[in-house]
C-alpha cells in the first residue's frame, strides 16, 4: 500500500497543503516559526503533516488531538484532510471534515473507477461505519499505524514496556493475523452454520424415523383391521354366494314345476270355461225361477188380508154397539164426549145401522178385491212351479268347478312363488355384486400411510445423504477452525514471524549500538510444569551494562524504542494485511549524539530504498544525509509547506 497524496485544509497550523508522498524516498521536514522569535523551528507546524496523515485515517492525531482542536485557530472552519491511497490497482480517496460549510463533521470514502474516470462514494450511512471501512482498506487499526508507521519524541511506542496482551496484539495485527484471526472467526461461525445445519437435519432425520415408526406402527394395524374386513367380507360374499345359490335352486325347482304343471293348468282353465259356459244357462234359468219365486212373494205381499179382517171386525164391533145400545149410551160420546141423553137412543141406533150397512158394503167389495188378488198368486205359483221344474241339477258340475278353481289356484300359488323367488334371486345378485365391489373402508387409510412411509423412506434416504455431506463439511469445517486456531496457522505464522523480529531489530540495534544492546522478541514460554504457552514480551541485555530494559540509560533506551518500532514497520510493511510502504519518524534523532545520529540516518536511507518514502520531521539540518527537504514555515498564525514534497 502506498501513499500517493495528502491535501491538508485549515488543520491544526497548516491552512494549505498538497504533498506528493509515493516513492519519495528519505525526505526531512523541517519547521521555521517567524511568529515566535524565542523559537526556530518548534510550534512551525512540521508534526502537523504526520497528524493530518493520522486523523484523516482514523479521526485523531498521534498525539491524540481530535474533534474542533484540529481546525486552525485563525480560519475557525472548513477543516479537511485528504489523502489517496494505492491498493494494488485500486485507488482510494479517503477525505475527513471538520466544521466543514458543505460536508459538516464527516468521513467519506471514495475509489477510482478506471472505466469511467470518477470516484465513486464507498461511504456507509454513519461515519462509524465508514471508519470500519477505511480500517479494512488500511488493514491496521490506529493503534498498529502509530506504533509502525508513526514514531515520534513524544509518542514512540514503548515496546519493550509493554504487556503480554498489548503487545500481543501490535505484533498479530502487524504481521497481518487479524485475517487469521478473522478466518478464525469466519470458521468457527461457519462450523456453528453447519454444525447448526447437520443438527438440524439430524434432528430432522430422527423426526422422520420417528414418523416412520409411527406410521409403520399404525399400518400395521391399520392392516390387520383391513385384513379382518377383507375376511369379514369374504364371509359376507360367501354367504350372499350360498343365499343365492339356494334361490336359484328353488327358483329352478319352481320354475320346472310352473313348466310341468302349465299344461294341466290350462286345462283346468279351459274344463272351467267349458262349465261356466254350461252354467251361464243354467243361471239363466235359475233367474227366471227366482223371478218367478219373488213374483209369488209379491203378490202374495199384494193381498189385502188385513183390510179385509179389519172391515169384518168394525162391523161386528157396529153390531155388538148396536145390540148393546143402552149400555153404549150410558157412555159419553165418543165424537163430543158429552154424556148421551135417552132421547139420542132412537137416533144411536139408527146411525150405527146406517155405519153398519157402509162396512157391509165396503166388506163386500174387499172380498171381491182379495179374491181376485189370491187369483194372482195362485197364478204366480203355477209359474214359479213351472220355472223351478225347468232347472237342472248343477250340484255335481259346481263341485267339479270347484275342485278345478281349487287346483288353479295352487298353480298360482307356485307362479307367485316362482315369481317371488325370481325377485329374490335378482335381490340377491345385487346384494351378491355390492359385496364383491365392496371398497374396504380402511384401503384410502392405507394407501396415505403407505404414500407417507413411502416419501418418508425417500426423505429420509435424501436426508441421510445430505447428513453424511454435512458431517463431511463439519469434518471440513474442524479442520479448517483447527488451521486457523491458536494451534495452527496462527501458531505457524508468529514462529516465523519472532525470528523475523528478532533479525530486524538486531540489525537496527547493530548500527545504533555498535552490537552491546540486544533485544529478543519473544512470544513464548515455559511454565513450571514445563509446557509452552504463549507470552509476548522483548528481552533487553546490554553487554557492558544493565540485563534489563529498565536498567538502560534514556539514550540506551531511545535506541531500543527506535529499532523495535523500526523492526516492527519492516514487518507491517512486508505481513501486514495490507502492506505499507510509508514510516514517518517525529524528531527521533533528538538528543543523538553524531555518532548515533550517523547510523540512524544510515537505516532509514536503507529503509527509504526499501519502503518508498520516510519522513523525518527534524530541528537539526540533515541537509549532508537528506538531499530531499521540505519546509513548514509559520507565519501569522499559520503555516505552509514549501519544497520537495509539494506538488
Amino acid at each position: 500500500m502506498k501513499f500517493k497524496h495528502l491535501e491538508v485544509h485549515n488543520f491544526l497550523t497548516i491552512k494549505y497543503a498538497s504533498l506528493n508522498l509515493m516513492d519519495r524516498g528519505l525526505n526531512v521536514i523541517q519547521g521555521i516559526n517567524d511568529d515566535d522569535t524565542s523559537a526556530t523551528s518548534n510550534g512551525s507546524g512540521k508534526s502537523s503533516l504526520a497528524d493530518a496523515l493520522s486523523w484523516c485515517l482514523y479521526g485523531m492525531t498521534a498525539r491524540d488531538v481530535k474533534g474542533d482542536a484540529v481546525v486552525n485557530n485563525q480560519v475557525k472552519k472548513d477543516c479537511v484532510v485528504r489523502t489517496e491511497i494505492q491498493s494494488g490497482d485500486t485507488t482510494y480517496r479517503v477525505s475527513r471534515y471538520r466544521k466543514h460549510k458543505e460536508f459538516k463533521n464527516s468521513l467519506r470514502l471514495e475509489f477510482f473507477d478506471v472505466k469511467t474516470g470518477l470516484y465513486e462514494d464507498l461511504s456507509k450511512g454513519t461515519d462509524t461505519e465508514t471508519q470500519k471501512e477505511v480500517e479494512r482498506v488500511m488493514g491496521c487499526s490506529q493503534e498498529v499505524f502509530v506504533a509502525a508507521i508513526y514514531s515520534g519524541q513524544e509518542i514512540m511506542p514503548d515496546l519493550p514496556k509493554m504487556g503480554d496482551r498489548d503487545l500481543k496484539r501490535i505484533i498479530e495485527e502487524g504481521a497481518g493475523l487479524q485475517r487469521i484471526e478473522r478466518a478464525y472467526g469466519e470458521a468457527r461461525v461457519r462450523r456453528g452454520a453447519i454444525a447448526a445445519s447437520r443438527d438440524a437435519t439430524d434432528a430432522q432425520v430422527g423426526n422422520i424415523k420417528t414418523r416412520i415408526a409411527r406410521d409403520e406402527s399404525a399400518l400395521l394395524i391399520k392392516q390387520t383391521e383391513a385384513d379382518a374386513w377383507e375376511a369379514a367380507r369374504k364371509t359376507r360374499v360367501d354367504q350372499a354366494t350360498e343365499y343365492l345359490r339356494a334361490v336359484n335352486v328353488g327358483l329352478e325347482e319352481y320354475r320346472t314345476a310352473v313348466v310341468k304343471q302349465k299344461p294341466i293348468h290350462d286345462a283346468r282353465l279351459a274344463e272351467i270355461a267349458s262349465i261356466d259356459t254350461s252354467l251361464a244357462a243354467h243361471s239363466a234359468l235359475s233367474a227366471a225361477a227366482r223371478a218367478a219365486t219373488k213374483a209369488v212373494s209379491d203378490a202374495n205381499a199384494a193381498v189385502n188380508r188385513g183390510a179385509l179382517q179389519r172391515a169384518i171386525e168394525q162391523i161386528k164391533a157396529t153390531q155388538a154397539q148396536i145390540e148393546n145400545a143402552p149400555a153404549e149410551m150410558a157412555k159419553p160420546c165418543d165424537e163430543c164426549g158429552k154424556p148421551h141423553t135417552p132421547e139420542e137412543l132412537a137416533e144411536f141406533v139408527a146411525h150405527r145401522t146406517s155405519r153398519l150397512l157402509e162396512q157391509e158394503a165396503n166388506l163386500a167389495g174387499l172380498k171381491v178385491l182379495v179374491a181376485k188378488q189370491l187369483d194372482v198368486v195362485r197364478a204366480s205359483r203355477e209359474l214359479e212351479e213351472k220355472a223351478l221344474a225347468a232347472v237342472p241339477d248343477v250340484s255335481v258340475v259346481n263341485a267339479r268347478r270347484v275342485a278345478l278353481v281349487t287346483d288353479c289356484k295352487k298353480f298360482d300359488t307356485v307362479v307367485l312363488e316362482l315369481r317371488r323367488l325370481k325377485s329374490e334371486s335378482e335381490a340377491a345378485a345385487v346384494t351378491l355384486e355390492v359385496r364383491t365391489s365392496e371398497v374396504n373402508p380402511l384401503a384410502d387409510t392405507l394407501k396415505v400411510l403407505r404414500e407417507q412411509v413411502a416419501s418418508d423412506v425417500a426423505k429420509l434416504t435424501a436426508l441421510q445423504e445430505t447428513l453424511a455431506k454435512q458431517q463431511k463439511e463439519l469434518d471440513v469445517a474442524d479442520h479448517v477452525v483447527k488451521v486457523f486456531g491458536p494451534a495452527g496457522v496462527r501458531a505457524q505464522i508468529l514462529d516465523t514471524v519472532t525470528p523475523y523480529l528478532n533479525e530486524r531489530t538486531a540489525d537496527y540495534l547493530s548500527v545504533l549500538s555498535d552490537g552491546n544492546i540486544q533485544a529478543t522478541w519473544t512470544t513464548l514460554t515455559r511454565s513450571a510444569a514445563g509446557e509452552l504457552k504463549e507470552k509476548f514480551s522483548i528481552d533487553v541485555d546490554h553487554a557492558k551494562g544493565g540485563d534489563s530494559f529498565k536498567a538502560l540509560s534514556g539514550g540506551e533506551k531511545r535506541k531500543v524504542r527506535l529499532a523495535t518500532a523500526l523492526a516492527l514497520q519492516d514487518l507491517v510493511a512486508s505481513r501486514a494485511t495490507q502492506p505499507i510502504d510509508l514510516w514517518i519518524g517525529d524528531e527521533v534523532d533528538d538528543a543523538l549524539d553524531p555518532a548515533a545520529l550517523e547510523r540512524l540516518m544510515t537505516i532509514l536511507e536503507r529503509k527509504a530504498r526499501e519502503r518508498g518514502t520516510v519522513l523525518l520531521v527534524s530541528h537539526a539540518d540533515l541537509s549532508d544525509w537528506a538531499d530531499q527537504v521540505t519546509t513548514v514555515r509559520k507565519s501569522g498564525g499559520v503555516s505552509v509547506v514549501e519544497g520537495s514534497l509539494c506538488s
